[in-house]
């Protein structure tokens, strides 16, 4: 794959099956914490096609973006480079109705035409989904560049969805930074008291780290300090798993050859199918 990213680059994954649980103010968070705090050169792409956030979070929403023989990122400050659809759009409000095949494509040219220039980490924020759209893009890097940070919250239905992400990726031999919790918690500002925002009866998220043998990354509480010029979060439990991030040391599975799995069996049918709906339009 023609690709005009530095092979230097270290790349960092933000995902999770299910969306609501905050993947793109943590990965934007992080892509600014490692960059202004920590000075490195960092460009963040936000790879959602259809609901593009990581501009809104970060107050740009409909910058205009340089396209001459390729594309430049907004560079937001001194060492962050953005990328994201929504800078191509006439307005916030613009809708995107693409078939997953055709946002795959979307993905797949970009990374042939963007010059995210020399910088050290690239973070991707990616769509709450297992679709073409991730399988696309798992495919553009080579499996031993991409490490994954996975995003749940301790609700039944969360981490249910947060594990087939886990299971999926781990079974394919991906490197795997760890799993953290987010709006776990909350605390009254008056007593100060912390108490959980949900009634989860099932495994914590700490206990699925346990039992997928990957880092628990740890937890952010709701209601976690953002900066002043954007809805990214700077407090200090925030600090402490992006810290956390960036020491661990990735885990990679032995990839599960010869075996086919659910999700793969339901991917082969469904090609399968296409497959076959298209040989009856040709007759």
């Amino acid at each position: 794959m023609a690709s005009m990213l530095n092979k230097a680059v270290q790349v960092i994954m933000f995902l999770s099956l299910k969306g609501g649980v905050g993947k793109s103010t943590l990965s934007s968070s992080f892509a600014n914490y490692i960059s202004e705090v920590l000075g490195f050169p960092t460009a963040l792409w936000d790879l959602d096609i259809t609901s593009p956030s990581c501009p809104r979070i970060f107050g740009i929403s409909g910058h205009d973006i340089e396209v001459r023989d390729k594309i430049i990122p907004v560079q937001f400050s001194k060492n962050l480079k953005i990328l994201s659809i929504d800078f191509f759009l006439p307005s916030g409000d613009q809708p995107i109705i693409f078939k997953g095949v055709r946002k795959a494509s979307v993905i797949e040219q970009f990374l042939k035409t963007v010059d995210f220039g020399d910088v050290k980490y690239l973070v991707l924020d990616t769509p709450p989904t297992t679709s073409e759209e991730l399988l696309t893009i798992l495919e553009l890097f080579e499996r031993d560049r991409i490490e994954m940070v996975f995003v749940t919250q301790p609700s039944d239905i969360s981490n249910n969805s947060v594990q087939k992400s886990v299971r999926y990726l781990k079974e394919k031999g991906y490197k795997i930074k760890g799993i953290l919790s987010n709006m776990s918690t909350a605390e009254c500002p008056q007593c100060h008291h912390k108490f959980s925002l949900f009634d989860n009866r099932g495994e914590t998220v700490e206990q699925i780290a346990t039992r997928y043998g990957i880092p628990y990354l740890g937890d952010i509480p709701a209601g976690e300090k953002k900066s002043d010029k954007g809805a990214f979060l700077v407090g200090d439990n925030f600090k402490a798993v992006a810290d956390k991030i960036l020491s661990t040391e990735s885990i990679q599975f032995k990839p599960t050859f010869g075996k086919i799995g659910a999700l793969d069996k339901l991917m082969l049918a469904m090609s399968l199918k296409r497959g076959l709906k298209k040989m009856e339009g040709e007759k």
